[in-house]
């Protein structure tokens, strides 16, 4: 399982920045983290991914807002948006 920072509206040099670094590590962790906390496993996770729809996207807003809160991001960076990927980031 791996967490994906989508761009949602930052330029694209900063948002690569962003993401490429240890901020970027940390984001990622601690969004494993909180879903770990949250006592998902990642079989549950897949399948609410799968099903889609509003409680979905509500984990996901919770995941991007509490690693952005644990991060520290200033508001300037908050234009981003995590996500679940159980195909190790391969595209399609």
């Amino acid at each position: 399982m791996e967490i994906i920072i989508e761009n949602v509206s930052m330029a694209d040099e900063e948002f690569h920045q962003l993401i490429s670094g240890e901020t970027g590590d940390a984001l990622r962790q601690t969004a494993k983290n909180y879903l770990g906390s949250q006592g998902h496993t990642e079989n549950e996770l897949a399948r609410l991914k799968a099903a889609g729809g509003a409680e979905y996207e509500e984990l996901r807003r919770a995941m991007t807002d509490h690693a952005i809160e644990v991060v520290s991001l200033p508001p300037t960076d908050w234009h981003i948006r995590m996500d679940i990927d159980f195909d190790g980031g391969k595209k399609a």
